[in-house]
């Protein structure tokens, strides 16, 4: 049961990651909770509708994931790891930002969706 929601959850992160990369706002609404928080790299909290308003801003160029850890729990799923993620920023510069981010998933209308993330900066040097 634990490694089907493990791979479920995978499947999750794989369909947002896509959906980040192509702007697209219909499938990050449907995948984070009504009520999802996400604290940002800068420290600044993020809600669900004011990501998706401001997620057509900006253009990430690749998100790459590595070390991914899913720990499930009763009613609930952990996902972290550390991030390299490239964005288009202004005058087409490319702004390249490393993170270490955490991901919750719960069922809270019955399907999985993330309902809390954070990122912290990291140095890579």
């Amino acid at each position: 049961m634990t490694e089907n929601i493990e791979q479920m959850i995978l499947q999750i992160e794989e369909k947002l990651q896509a959906a980040t990369l192509q702007n697209d706002v219909e499938t990050t609404a449907e995948l984070l909770a009504d009520d999802w928080l996400n604290i940002n790299a800068n420290g600044a909290i993020t809600d669900k509708a004011r990501t998706l308003e401001i997620m057509t801003k900006f253009k990430f160029i690749s998100i790459t994931n590595e070390d991914v850890m899913v720990r499930v729990y009763p009613g609930a799923v952990v996902v972290t790891g550390r991030s390299m993620r490239q964005l288009e920023g202004p005058g087409s510069k490319v702004i390249t930002n490393h993170v270490l981010f955490t991901r919750v998933y719960a069922r809270p209308k019955g399907d999985w969706q993330v309902i809390t993330s954070q990122a912290t900066p990291i140095d890579i040097n």
